[in-house]
């Protein structure tokens, strides 16, 4: 008797010792699933605002050169119209060509300045959006981790009781064996 209980408990011990590798093997493959998962979706998110970036760069560095055109246009055409004027109104307009000159130059700089902000608030708000999207993956991520680590140790947990109830049961189970093999010997 004592050897059938010796191949019954080894070949619990061997089933539970296999159900456990088999269990780890399961959760390393989901963790790995879910790893991959995120790296993928995080390089995505990366790559398209990325591209968000590089149409924002693009649109703002052709808006640029648009707006300089037109004011260089507008410029011309100016200089044009107050050349002709010039040769009918010479001593006038010195005076009013001088008042313009410095009006244009400080219009000028005004849309430049402006279009600097623009370009800098856009920048700033990509930054903050862009740190936000990372930070919200590391929580998730993080909660993940957590999330399968408490997973894991419950599952720990469960084995070890299951085992611990088995060898209480094995125990019992085999002093009962030997109590009833004792009063039958003669």
């Amino acid at each position: 008797m004592k050897e059938k209980v010796r191949d019954v408990y080894k070949r619990q011990e061997l089933w539970y010792g296999r159900w456990l590798e088999e269990m780890k093997e399961k959760v390393r493959d989901v963790y790995k699933r879910q790893e991959l998962w995120y790296g993928r979706w995080l390089e995505e998110m990366k790559e398209k605002v990325r591209d968000v970036y590089k149409r924002q760069e693009l649109w703002y560095g052709r808006w640029l050169e648009e707006m300089k055109e037109k004011v260089r246009d507008v410029y011309k055409r100016q200089e044009l119209w107050y050349g002709r004027w010039l040769e009918e109104m010479k001593e006038k307009v010195r005076d009013v060509y001088k008042r313009q000159e410095l009006w244009y130059g400080r219009w000028l700089e005004e849309m430049k300045e402006k279009v600097r902000d623009v370009y800098k608030r856009q920048e700033l708000w990509y930054g903050r959006w862009l740190e936000e999207m990372k930070e919200k993956v590391r929580d998730v991520y993080k909660r993940q981790e957590l999330w399968y680590g408490r997973w894991l140790e419950e599952m720990k947990e469960k084995v070890r009781d299951v085992y611990k109830r088995q060898e209480l049961w094995y125990g019992r189970w085999l002093e009962e064996m030997k109590e009833k093999l004792a009063w039958r010997k003669p």
